[in-house]
Protein backbone atom coordinates (compact mmCIF):
# COMPACT_ATOMS: atom_id res chain seq x y z
CA UNK A 1 0.00 0.00 0.00
CA UNK A 2 1.24 3.42 -0.83
CA UNK A 3 1.94 5.92 1.82
CA UNK A 4 0.54 9.20 1.01
CA UNK A 5 2.21 12.16 3.33
CA UNK A 6 -0.86 14.52 3.76
CA UNK A 7 -3.95 14.39 5.06
CA UNK A 8 -7.25 13.01 4.08
CA UNK A 9 -10.11 16.44 2.57
CA UNK A 10 -12.44 15.77 5.88
CA UNK A 11 -9.91 16.82 7.98
CA UNK A 12 -8.37 19.93 5.73
CA UNK A 13 -11.87 21.21 5.41
CA UNK A 14 -12.85 20.89 9.16
CA UNK A 15 -9.19 22.82 9.86
CA UNK A 16 -9.77 25.52 7.21
CA UNK A 17 -13.42 25.21 6.46
CA UNK A 18 -13.17 25.68 2.58
CA UNK A 19 -11.28 25.94 -0.55
CA UNK A 20 -11.79 28.76 -2.88
CA UNK A 21 -10.21 30.29 -6.30
CA UNK A 22 -7.72 28.32 -8.25
CA UNK A 23 -6.93 25.93 -5.55
CA UNK A 24 -10.34 24.27 -5.18
CA UNK A 25 -10.66 24.15 -8.85
CA UNK A 26 -7.92 22.19 -9.26
CA UNK A 27 -8.96 19.99 -6.58
CA UNK A 28 -11.98 19.24 -7.84
CA UNK A 29 -10.32 18.88 -11.61
CA UNK A 30 -8.01 16.00 -10.23
CA UNK A 31 -10.45 14.22 -8.81
CA UNK A 32 -12.84 14.19 -11.49
CA UNK A 33 -10.06 12.66 -13.26
CA UNK A 34 -9.76 10.29 -10.57
CA UNK A 35 -13.31 8.80 -10.70
CA UNK A 36 -13.36 9.17 -14.71
CA UNK A 37 -10.44 6.59 -14.04
CA UNK A 38 -12.16 4.34 -12.04
CA UNK A 39 -15.30 4.69 -14.38
CA UNK A 40 -13.37 4.16 -17.38
CA UNK A 41 -11.79 0.48 -16.02
CA UNK A 42 -15.11 -0.39 -15.30
CA UNK A 43 -15.55 -0.02 -11.33
CA UNK A 44 -18.21 2.11 -9.35
CA UNK A 45 -16.63 3.71 -6.30
CA UNK A 46 -20.13 3.58 -4.08
CA UNK A 47 -18.52 4.94 -1.08
CA UNK A 48 -17.09 8.76 -2.15
CA UNK A 49 -16.48 11.42 0.61
CA UNK A 50 -13.80 13.42 1.80
CA UNK A 51 -12.60 11.35 3.77
CA UNK A 52 -11.81 8.85 0.94
CA UNK A 53 -9.78 11.94 -0.36
CA UNK A 54 -5.99 12.28 0.15
CA UNK A 55 -4.02 15.35 -0.88
CA UNK A 56 -0.51 14.71 -0.36
CA UNK A 57 1.78 17.50 0.60
CA UNK A 58 2.60 18.20 -3.18
CA UNK A 59 -1.47 19.05 -3.57
CA UNK A 60 -2.10 15.77 -5.86
CA UNK A 61 -5.43 14.41 -5.04
CA UNK A 62 -5.62 10.32 -4.51
CA UNK A 63 -9.05 8.90 -4.13
CA UNK A 64 -8.70 5.93 -1.97
CA UNK A 65 -10.71 2.95 0.13
CA UNK A 66 -12.29 1.31 -2.84
CA UNK A 67 -13.28 -1.60 -0.06
CA UNK A 68 -16.95 -1.23 -1.33
CA UNK A 69 -16.36 -0.75 -4.91
CA UNK A 70 -17.84 -3.33 -7.83
CA UNK A 71 -18.03 -3.45 -11.26
CA UNK A 72 -20.22 -1.86 -13.59
CA UNK A 73 -22.91 -3.89 -14.63
CA UNK A 74 -22.95 -6.46 -11.39
CA UNK A 75 -25.80 -7.90 -10.18
CA UNK A 76 -26.87 -6.29 -6.85
CA UNK A 77 -28.67 -8.38 -4.08
CA UNK A 78 -31.77 -6.63 -3.49
CA UNK A 79 -32.22 -4.29 -0.60
CA UNK A 80 -27.94 -4.08 -0.32
CA UNK A 81 -27.62 -0.48 0.47
CA UNK A 82 -23.61 0.27 0.57
CA UNK A 83 -21.69 3.23 1.16
CA UNK A 84 -21.64 6.68 3.99
CA UNK A 85 -25.29 7.76 4.48
CA UNK A 86 -24.44 10.90 3.95
CA UNK A 87 -23.28 10.68 0.57
CA UNK A 88 -25.61 7.75 -1.02
CA UNK A 89 -27.62 8.44 -3.66
CA UNK A 90 -31.28 7.91 -3.37
CA UNK A 91 -31.30 5.18 -5.36
CA UNK A 92 -29.23 3.93 -2.43
CA UNK A 93 -31.08 3.65 0.06
CA UNK A 94 -33.36 2.30 -2.15
CA UNK A 95 -31.59 -0.74 -2.69
CA UNK A 96 -31.37 -0.65 -6.32
CA UNK A 97 -27.48 -0.55 -6.28
CA UNK A 98 -24.61 1.81 -7.84
CA UNK A 99 -24.34 3.47 -10.95
CA UNK A 100 -22.32 5.87 -12.61
CA UNK A 101 -24.84 8.33 -11.81
CA UNK A 102 -24.76 7.22 -8.04
CA UNK A 103 -20.97 8.22 -8.15
CA UNK A 104 -21.29 11.66 -9.50
CA UNK A 105 -24.02 12.12 -6.89
CA UNK A 106 -21.54 11.83 -4.38
CA UNK A 107 -19.26 13.94 -6.38
CA UNK A 108 -21.72 16.58 -6.12
CA UNK A 109 -21.84 16.47 -2.55
CA UNK A 110 -17.99 16.21 -2.22
CA UNK A 111 -17.81 19.46 -4.46
CA UNK A 112 -20.38 21.25 -2.32
CA UNK A 113 -18.70 20.48 0.09
CA UNK A 114 -15.37 21.44 -0.42
CA UNK A 115 -16.61 24.63 -1.60
CA UNK A 116 -18.85 25.58 1.29
CA UNK A 117 -17.18 23.70 4.12
CA UNK A 118 -21.03 22.18 4.85
CA UNK A 119 -22.67 19.22 3.85
CA UNK A 120 -25.75 19.62 1.68
CA UNK A 121 -27.66 17.64 3.88
CA UNK A 122 -27.74 17.63 7.60
CA UNK A 123 -29.73 14.94 9.61
CA UNK A 124 -29.96 13.61 12.77
CA UNK A 125 -31.08 9.83 11.84
CA UNK A 126 -30.67 8.04 8.74
CA UNK A 127 -34.54 8.34 8.14
CA UNK A 128 -34.53 12.08 8.55
CA UNK A 129 -31.05 12.10 6.16
CA UNK A 130 -33.05 9.75 3.44
CA UNK A 131 -36.28 11.99 3.35
CA UNK A 132 -33.92 15.24 2.97
CA UNK A 133 -32.40 13.59 0.03
CA UNK A 134 -35.78 12.46 -1.77
CA UNK A 135 -37.30 15.42 -1.29
CA UNK A 136 -35.35 18.69 -0.18
CA UNK A 137 -33.47 21.08 -1.96
CA UNK A 138 -29.85 21.91 -0.50
CA UNK A 139 -29.44 26.01 0.06
CA UNK A 140 -27.66 26.82 -2.89
CA UNK A 141 -24.00 27.17 -2.69
CA UNK A 142 -23.83 30.43 -3.89
CA UNK A 143 -25.96 31.54 -0.33
CA UNK A 144 -23.06 29.92 1.59
CA UNK A 145 -19.78 30.87 -0.28
CA UNK A 146 -20.53 34.34 -2.24
CA UNK A 147 -17.65 34.09 -4.67
CA UNK A 148 -18.21 30.71 -6.13
CA UNK A 149 -18.25 30.39 -10.02
CA UNK A 150 -21.78 30.47 -11.20
CA UNK A 151 -20.93 27.53 -13.77
CA UNK A 152 -19.21 25.81 -10.29
CA UNK A 153 -22.89 26.29 -8.85
CA UNK A 154 -24.50 24.94 -11.43
CA UNK A 155 -22.28 21.86 -12.08
CA UNK A 156 -22.56 20.97 -8.37
CA UNK A 157 -26.61 21.38 -8.61
CA UNK A 158 -26.24 19.10 -12.06
CA UNK A 159 -24.33 16.60 -10.07
CA UNK A 160 -26.96 16.63 -6.88
CA UNK A 161 -30.06 15.78 -9.28
CA UNK A 162 -32.39 13.51 -7.44
CA UNK A 163 -33.34 11.94 -10.71
CA UNK A 164 -30.18 9.72 -11.95
CA UNK A 165 -31.31 10.30 -15.06
CA UNK A 166 -30.98 14.18 -14.78
CA UNK A 167 -27.30 14.48 -13.94
CA UNK A 168 -24.15 14.09 -16.48
CA UNK A 169 -23.88 11.30 -18.07
CA UNK A 170 -20.13 10.82 -17.13
CA UNK A 171 -17.57 12.38 -14.73
CA UNK A 172 -15.53 13.30 -17.97
CA UNK A 173 -18.64 15.33 -18.36
CA UNK A 174 -18.30 16.85 -15.48
CA UNK A 175 -14.73 17.87 -15.87
CA UNK A 176 -15.13 19.58 -19.29
CA UNK A 177 -17.89 21.66 -17.64
CA UNK A 178 -15.75 23.01 -14.90
CA UNK A 179 -14.72 26.67 -14.86
CA UNK A 180 -11.54 26.50 -17.65
CA UNK A 181 -13.21 23.43 -19.65
CA UNK A 182 -15.41 23.27 -22.47
CA UNK A 183 -18.02 24.24 -20.67
CA UNK A 184 -20.23 24.05 -23.85
CA UNK A 185 -19.47 21.49 -25.68
CA UNK A 186 -19.91 19.28 -22.15
CA UNK A 187 -23.44 20.94 -21.76
CA UNK A 188 -24.73 20.09 -25.50
CA UNK A 189 -23.08 16.08 -24.80
CA UNK A 190 -25.27 15.84 -21.57
CA UNK A 191 -28.35 17.02 -23.93
CA UNK A 192 -29.10 20.44 -21.58
CA UNK A 193 -29.44 23.87 -22.29
CA UNK A 194 -25.97 25.93 -21.87
CA UNK A 195 -26.58 28.88 -19.42
CA UNK A 196 -25.99 32.68 -20.85
CA UNK A 197 -22.65 32.51 -18.58
CA UNK A 198 -21.32 29.10 -20.03
CA UNK A 199 -22.25 30.27 -23.41
CA UNK A 200 -20.48 33.67 -23.05
CA UNK A 201 -17.14 31.76 -21.25
CA UNK A 202 -17.13 29.25 -24.23
CA UNK A 203 -15.91 32.27 -26.05
CA UNK A 204 -15.79 31.38 -30.02
CA UNK A 205 -12.88 29.45 -30.82
CA UNK A 206 -14.59 27.07 -34.32
CA UNK A 207 -17.26 28.14 -36.57
CA UNK A 208 -19.06 26.79 -39.62
CA UNK A 209 -16.24 25.84 -42.38
CA UNK A 210 -17.04 28.58 -45.04
CA UNK A 211 -18.46 26.37 -47.72
CA UNK A 212 -21.29 25.29 -44.88
CA UNK A 213 -21.91 28.74 -44.61
CA UNK A 214 -22.19 30.29 -47.77
CA UNK A 215 -24.32 26.78 -48.63
CA UNK A 216 -26.57 28.15 -46.04
CA UNK A 217 -27.10 31.35 -47.17
CA UNK A 218 -27.81 30.16 -50.25
CA UNK A 219 -30.27 27.89 -49.32
CA UNK A 220 -31.82 31.23 -47.15
CA UNK A 221 -31.87 33.45 -49.88
CA UNK A 222 -33.50 30.83 -52.74
CA UNK A 223 -35.93 29.86 -49.47
CA UNK A 224 -36.95 33.73 -49.63
CA UNK A 225 -36.95 34.05 -53.24
CA UNK A 226 -39.61 31.15 -53.22
CA UNK A 227 -41.99 32.24 -50.83
CA UNK A 228 -42.10 35.46 -52.46
CA UNK A 229 -42.87 34.23 -55.52
CA UNK A 230 -45.12 31.13 -54.46
CA UNK A 231 -46.17 33.49 -51.96
CA UNK A 232 -48.52 35.30 -54.45
CA UNK A 233 -49.99 32.18 -56.31
CA UNK A 234 -50.95 30.63 -52.79
CA UNK A 235 -52.42 34.20 -51.91
CA UNK A 236 -56.48 34.04 -51.93
CA UNK A 237 -56.69 37.84 -53.12
CA UNK A 238 -54.28 37.39 -56.08
CA UNK A 239 -56.12 34.40 -57.61
CA UNK A 240 -59.99 36.30 -56.63
CA UNK A 241 -59.00 39.62 -57.84
CA UNK A 242 -60.70 42.81 -56.57
CA UNK A 243 -62.19 44.92 -58.97
CA UNK A 244 -63.19 48.11 -56.89
CA UNK A 245 -61.41 49.74 -54.13
CA UNK A 246 -63.47 49.26 -50.65
CA UNK A 247 -64.32 52.40 -50.88
CA UNK A 248 -66.07 52.01 -53.78
CA UNK A 249 -67.58 49.17 -52.94
CA UNK A 250 -68.79 50.58 -49.83
CA UNK A 251 -70.77 53.25 -52.11
CA UNK A 252 -72.14 50.23 -54.06
CA UNK A 253 -73.79 49.13 -50.99
CA UNK A 254 -75.49 52.58 -49.96
CA UNK A 255 -76.71 52.62 -53.46
CA UNK A 256 -78.27 48.70 -53.22
CA UNK A 257 -79.95 50.08 -49.60
CA UNK A 258 -81.34 53.21 -51.28
CA UNK A 259 -82.86 51.26 -53.90
CA UNK A 260 -84.17 48.97 -51.81
CA UNK A 261 -86.23 51.59 -49.73
CA UNK A 262 -83.61 52.76 -47.15
CA UNK A 263 -82.84 56.51 -48.17
CA UNK A 264 -81.84 57.45 -44.31
CA UNK A 265 -78.32 58.47 -43.67
CA UNK A 266 -76.69 56.18 -41.12
CA UNK A 267 -74.78 57.41 -37.82
CA UNK A 268 -72.17 55.33 -38.28
CA UNK A 269 -70.75 52.74 -40.60
CA UNK A 270 -68.02 50.11 -40.62
CA UNK A 271 -66.81 47.51 -43.96
CA UNK A 272 -64.17 45.30 -44.67
CA UNK A 273 -63.30 41.95 -46.35
CA UNK A 274 -63.25 38.86 -45.78
CA UNK A 275 -62.88 35.18 -46.53
CA UNK A 276 -65.44 32.75 -47.56
CA UNK A 277 -64.33 29.58 -45.35
CA UNK A 278 -66.65 27.06 -46.44
CA UNK A 279 -65.66 27.32 -50.27
CA UNK A 280 -62.14 27.31 -49.00
CA UNK A 281 -63.00 23.98 -46.78
CA UNK A 282 -61.00 21.44 -48.79
CA UNK A 283 -63.60 19.02 -48.44
CA UNK A 284 -66.22 21.16 -49.75
CA UNK A 285 -63.60 22.54 -53.24
CA UNK A 286 -62.42 19.19 -53.95
CA UNK A 287 -58.60 18.02 -53.57
CA UNK A 288 -57.63 18.60 -57.50
CA UNK A 289 -54.51 20.38 -57.92
CA UNK A 290 -56.65 22.70 -60.11
CA UNK A 291 -59.40 23.54 -57.29
CA UNK A 292 -57.64 26.98 -56.95
CA UNK A 293 -57.24 28.07 -60.82
CA UNK A 294 -60.40 29.23 -61.28
CA UNK A 295 -62.24 30.30 -57.58
CA UNK A 296 -65.77 32.02 -57.70
CA UNK A 297 -66.13 35.64 -56.87
CA UNK A 298 -67.28 35.38 -53.44
CA UNK A 299 -64.12 33.50 -52.21
CA UNK A 300 -63.91 36.80 -50.90
CA UNK A 301 -66.60 38.70 -49.59
CA UNK A 302 -66.68 42.47 -48.83
CA UNK A 303 -69.06 43.39 -45.99
CA UNK A 304 -70.57 46.74 -45.56
CA UNK A 305 -73.00 47.77 -42.10
CA UNK A 306 -74.73 50.88 -41.23
CA UNK A 307 -76.23 51.93 -38.02
CA UNK A 308 -78.57 54.93 -36.53
CA UNK A 309 -76.54 54.69 -33.71
CA UNK A 310 -71.98 54.35 -32.95
CA UNK A 311 -70.88 51.13 -33.44
CA UNK A 312 -68.57 50.02 -30.67
CA UNK A 313 -66.61 46.61 -30.63
CA UNK A 314 -67.28 44.72 -27.60
CA UNK A 315 -64.81 42.63 -26.40
CA UNK A 316 -65.52 38.87 -25.73
CA UNK A 317 -66.31 37.57 -22.14
CA UNK A 318 -67.39 40.94 -20.72
CA UNK A 319 -70.51 42.44 -20.04
CA UNK A 320 -72.44 43.09 -23.05
CA UNK A 321 -73.57 46.51 -21.56
CA UNK A 322 -69.15 47.65 -21.55
CA UNK A 323 -68.36 48.48 -25.08
CA UNK A 324 -64.52 49.30 -26.12
CA UNK A 325 -63.99 51.50 -29.23
CA UNK A 326 -62.48 49.84 -32.61
CA UNK A 327 -62.49 46.37 -33.72
CA UNK A 328 -66.19 46.47 -35.24
CA UNK A 329 -67.07 44.28 -37.64
CA UNK A 330 -70.39 42.31 -39.33
CA UNK A 331 -71.57 40.72 -36.14
CA UNK A 332 -69.78 42.86 -33.26
CA UNK A 333 -71.85 44.09 -31.77
CA UNK A 334 -74.73 42.53 -32.94
CA UNK A 335 -77.25 43.54 -35.57
CA UNK A 336 -80.53 44.08 -33.57
CA UNK A 337 -80.95 47.50 -33.43
CA UNK A 338 -83.80 49.06 -35.53
CA UNK A 339 -82.68 50.86 -38.94
CA UNK A 340 -79.13 49.14 -38.49
CA UNK A 341 -78.46 47.12 -42.47
CA UNK A 342 -75.90 44.98 -43.58
CA UNK A 343 -74.58 43.99 -46.87
CA UNK A 344 -72.64 41.63 -48.70
CA UNK A 345 -70.65 41.67 -52.26
CA UNK A 346 -68.65 39.64 -54.02
CA UNK A 347 -65.05 40.61 -55.25
CA UNK A 348 -66.92 41.48 -58.16
CA UNK A 349 -68.79 43.98 -56.25
CA UNK A 350 -72.53 42.23 -56.70
CA UNK A 351 -74.61 41.68 -54.00
CA UNK A 352 -74.42 38.15 -52.32
CA UNK A 353 -76.08 39.10 -49.21
CA UNK A 354 -78.79 41.30 -47.10
CA UNK A 355 -80.32 42.05 -43.99
CA UNK A 356 -82.03 44.91 -42.29
CA UNK A 357 -83.62 45.54 -39.29
CA UNK A 358 -86.71 47.22 -39.60
CA UNK A 359 -88.05 50.61 -38.01
CA UNK A 360 -90.02 50.87 -35.11
CA UNK A 361 -92.19 52.97 -37.23
CA UNK A 362 -92.25 50.29 -39.92
CA UNK A 363 -93.55 47.71 -37.84
CA UNK A 364 -97.07 48.35 -38.75
CA UNK A 365 -99.95 45.93 -39.22
CA UNK A 366 -101.90 46.08 -41.99
CA UNK A 367 -102.26 43.68 -45.58
CA UNK A 368 -98.83 42.62 -46.76
CA UNK A 369 -97.35 44.22 -49.79
CA UNK A 370 -95.22 42.37 -52.45
CA UNK A 371 -91.68 43.52 -53.12
CA UNK A 372 -90.00 44.50 -56.08
CA UNK A 373 -87.22 42.07 -56.23
CA UNK A 374 -85.55 43.14 -59.42
CA UNK A 375 -83.27 45.43 -58.32
CA UNK A 376 -81.72 42.96 -55.91
CA UNK A 377 -81.32 40.87 -58.78
CA UNK A 378 -79.69 43.85 -60.96
CA UNK A 379 -77.55 44.26 -58.13
CA UNK A 380 -76.57 40.37 -57.98
CA UNK A 381 -75.73 40.18 -61.31
CA UNK A 382 -78.53 37.40 -61.71
CA UNK A 383 -81.14 36.99 -64.56
CA UNK A 384 -84.76 36.67 -62.94
CA UNK A 385 -85.92 35.45 -65.88
CA UNK A 386 -83.52 32.39 -66.08
CA UNK A 387 -84.22 31.55 -61.99
CA UNK A 388 -87.17 29.37 -61.17
CA UNK A 389 -89.15 29.92 -58.06
CA UNK A 390 -89.15 27.31 -55.69
CA UNK A 391 -90.40 26.60 -51.52
CA UNK A 392 -89.00 28.31 -49.37
CA UNK A 393 -87.14 26.35 -46.73
CA UNK A 394 -85.43 28.70 -44.25
CA UNK A 395 -86.57 30.41 -41.65
CA UNK A 396 -86.27 34.14 -41.13
CA UNK A 397 -84.39 36.16 -38.34
CA UNK A 398 -85.70 39.23 -38.95
CA UNK A 399 -89.47 40.28 -39.60
CA UNK A 400 -90.91 39.69 -42.59
CA UNK A 401 -94.54 39.39 -44.26
CA UNK A 402 -93.58 38.11 -47.28
CA UNK A 403 -91.01 35.35 -48.23
CA UNK A 404 -89.36 33.71 -51.70
CA UNK A 405 -86.60 31.31 -53.06
CA UNK A 406 -85.49 31.02 -56.60
CA UNK A 407 -82.72 28.36 -57.37
CA UNK A 408 -80.68 29.36 -60.90
CA UNK A 409 -76.89 29.41 -62.28
CA UNK A 410 -73.98 30.60 -60.28
CA UNK A 411 -73.10 34.23 -62.19
CA UNK A 412 -69.19 33.26 -62.83
CA UNK A 413 -70.19 29.53 -63.01
CA UNK A 414 -73.51 28.57 -64.70
CA UNK A 415 -72.48 24.99 -64.51
CA UNK A 416 -73.21 25.55 -60.35
CA UNK A 417 -76.74 25.38 -59.05
CA UNK A 418 -77.36 28.31 -56.48
CA UNK A 419 -80.13 29.09 -54.44
CA UNK A 420 -81.64 32.58 -53.09
CA UNK A 421 -83.73 33.01 -50.12
CA UNK A 422 -85.19 36.52 -49.65
CA UNK A 423 -87.93 38.50 -47.21
CA UNK A 424 -89.91 41.37 -47.15
CA UNK A 425 -91.89 43.20 -44.86
CA UNK A 426 -94.27 45.77 -45.56
CA UNK A 427 -92.92 45.83 -49.52
CA UNK A 428 -89.31 46.20 -48.61
CA UNK A 429 -86.61 43.44 -48.69
CA UNK A 430 -85.27 42.70 -45.06
CA UNK A 431 -83.10 39.78 -46.02
CA UNK A 432 -81.65 38.37 -48.93
CA UNK A 433 -78.88 35.43 -49.02
CA UNK A 434 -77.16 33.40 -52.10
CA UNK A 435 -75.93 30.22 -51.27
CA UNK A 436 -74.85 26.57 -53.17
CA UNK A 437 -76.78 23.70 -51.73
CA UNK A 438 -74.24 21.25 -53.02
CA UNK A 439 -71.64 22.90 -51.26
CA UNK A 440 -73.25 23.96 -48.40
CA UNK A 441 -76.85 22.12 -47.87
CA UNK A 442 -79.09 24.74 -46.59
CA UNK A 443 -80.87 24.15 -42.87
CA UNK A 444 -83.91 24.87 -41.83
CA UNK A 445 -82.96 26.74 -39.27
CA UNK A 446 -79.76 28.67 -40.23
CA UNK A 447 -80.80 29.35 -44.65
CA UNK A 448 -81.16 33.23 -43.27
CA UNK A 449 -79.24 33.64 -40.66
CA UNK A 450 -76.12 36.37 -40.56
CA UNK A 451 -72.75 35.47 -42.09
CA UNK A 452 -70.83 34.02 -39.04
CA UNK A 453 -73.91 32.53 -37.38
CA UNK A 454 -74.91 30.65 -39.83
CA UNK A 455 -73.56 27.21 -42.04
CA UNK A 456 -73.84 29.05 -45.63
CA UNK A 457 -71.02 29.81 -48.13
CA UNK A 458 -71.13 33.19 -46.06
CA UNK A 459 -70.22 31.29 -42.97
CA UNK A 460 -67.65 34.21 -40.74
CA UNK A 461 -64.36 34.17 -42.14
CA UNK A 462 -61.58 32.62 -41.08
CA UNK A 463 -59.04 35.40 -42.68
CA UNK A 464 -59.64 38.58 -42.40
CA UNK A 465 -58.31 40.45 -45.60
CA UNK A 466 -57.85 44.58 -44.81
CA UNK A 467 -59.05 46.50 -42.02
CA UNK A 468 -62.50 47.87 -41.37
CA UNK A 469 -63.11 52.03 -41.26
CA UNK A 470 -63.71 51.66 -37.44
CA UNK A 471 -60.00 49.91 -36.70
CA UNK A 472 -58.73 45.81 -37.24
CA UNK A 473 -61.25 43.38 -38.02
CA UNK A 474 -59.93 41.04 -36.22
CA UNK A 475 -61.62 37.68 -35.37
CA UNK A 476 -63.01 37.26 -31.78
CA UNK A 477 -64.61 33.70 -30.52
CA UNK A 478 -68.30 33.27 -31.05
CA UNK A 479 -68.87 30.39 -29.40
CA UNK A 480 -68.36 29.33 -25.57
CA UNK A 481 -66.29 26.69 -26.59
CA UNK A 482 -63.72 29.23 -28.66
CA UNK A 483 -63.06 31.28 -25.18
CA UNK A 484 -62.88 27.71 -23.27
CA UNK A 485 -60.03 26.45 -25.70
CA UNK A 486 -58.60 29.95 -25.66
CA UNK A 487 -58.35 29.92 -22.12
CA UNK A 488 -56.74 26.43 -21.21
CA UNK A 489 -54.28 27.17 -24.02
CA UNK A 490 -53.01 30.27 -22.57
CA UNK A 491 -52.83 28.80 -18.97
CA UNK A 492 -51.14 25.93 -20.64
CA UNK A 493 -48.84 28.15 -22.24
CA UNK A 494 -48.32 30.47 -19.04
CA UNK A 495 -48.05 26.95 -16.84
CA UNK A 496 -45.58 25.98 -19.00
CA UNK A 497 -43.43 29.30 -18.97
CA UNK A 498 -43.51 29.72 -15.06
CA UNK A 499 -42.32 25.88 -14.90
CA UNK A 500 -38.83 26.28 -17.44
CA UNK A 501 -38.55 29.97 -15.45
CA UNK A 502 -38.55 28.54 -12.00
CA UNK A 503 -36.25 25.77 -12.90
CA UNK A 504 -33.51 27.15 -15.33
CA UNK A 505 -33.71 30.00 -12.87
CA UNK A 506 -33.06 27.22 -9.68
CA UNK A 507 -30.10 25.88 -12.58
CA UNK A 508 -28.63 28.66 -12.87
CA UNK A 509 -29.47 29.18 -15.86
CA UNK A 510 -31.46 32.19 -15.97
CA UNK A 511 -29.69 36.11 -17.43
CA UNK A 512 -31.13 37.92 -15.19
CA UNK A 513 -29.32 41.19 -15.52
CA UNK A 514 -29.74 40.38 -19.58
CA UNK A 515 -34.06 40.16 -18.59
CA UNK A 516 -33.55 43.39 -16.74
CA UNK A 517 -32.28 44.90 -19.20
CA UNK A 518 -34.34 43.70 -22.23
CA UNK A 519 -37.17 44.58 -20.23
CA UNK A 520 -36.33 48.46 -19.41
CA UNK A 521 -35.62 48.42 -23.29
CA UNK A 522 -38.80 47.03 -24.08
CA UNK A 523 -40.46 49.83 -21.75
CA UNK A 524 -38.16 52.72 -22.62
CA UNK A 525 -39.49 51.56 -26.38
CA UNK A 526 -43.39 51.68 -25.20
CA UNK A 527 -43.17 55.31 -23.99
Amino acid sequence: MEYIDGEDLASLLKRIGSLHGTKALDVARQLCAGLAAAHNKGVLHRDLKPANVMIDGRGHVRITDFGLAVAAGDDVTAGDISGTPAYMAPEQFAGKGASVQSDIYALGLVLYELFTGRRAFDASSVAELRAKKESATPTAPSDIAKEIDPIFERVILRCMEKDPRQPPGSVMQVAAALPGGDPLAAALAAGETPSPEMVAASGSTEGLRPWIAWACLAFISLGIGAAVVLGRQAQLFQRVPVDQPPEVMAKTARDILRNAGYAEEPVDSAFGFQAAERYLNRGRNGRSSTRWDNPPAFAIQFWYRQSPGALEHRSPGVNQSESVPGGVDYTDPPVMLPGEAVVWLDSRGRLIGLKVIPREERLLTGAARLPDWSALFQAAGVDPAKCTPVDVEGISRVNADARAAWTGALPDRREVTMRIEAAAYHGKPVSWRMFVPSWNPPSTSTALELPGAGKTVLDRASTDICDSTRGSSVPVPTAATDNVVFVITFLGALAAALFFVLRNLRMGRGDRRGAARLASGLHSGRR
